[in-house]
């Protein structure tokens, strides 16, 4: 489990660092949407792995404890981090929720580019929307 939030942490960090480059004009619109596309897309794979980790940890515990990272609860802190990347100006540029997507399910990816083709093999895939508001 701490080697995914490791990764993870790494990705939220270049999501992070790609921002920063085009707030000061380092990078352009369209070399942001490429990068952002594809770091997200890495985000939604490592946070998904990451769930299942810590679902798979606390099921062999007596009680449902929270996976503490950090002195926080780290399904918690994905929640956290979602709020901060969706509210910074790459929001602007490439429009999304992670607060009401927290797993990137709306967002294009390299890998889905070919959606008539997926549909036509009846394997179009649905967005998995949090379904009540979660407490900030």
């Amino acid at each position: 489990v701490l080697q995914l939030i490791q990764r993870r942490e790494v990705v939220i960090i270049c999501i992070f660092a790609l921002t920063n480059e085009f707030t000061r004009g380092q990078i352009g619109t369209a070399e942001l949407q490429n990068k952002a596309t594809r770091l997200l897309h890495s985000l939604q794979k490592i946070s998904l792995k990451t769930i299942e980790a810590i679902s798979h940890w606390r099921e062999q515990l007596t009680r449902p404890f929270p996976f503490m990272f950090q002195r926080l609860n780290y399904i918690l802190k994905i929640l956290a981090d979602n709020h901060v990347v969706s509210s910074s100006p790459l929001n602007q540029v490439l429009p999304m929720s992670l607060y009401d997507f927290p797993l990137c399910s709306h967002l294009p990816t390299p890998e889905l580019f070919h959606q008539q083709l997926q549909a036509s093999q009846g394997l179009a895939a649905y967005p998995l929307q949090v379904s009540k508001p979660i407490p900030k």
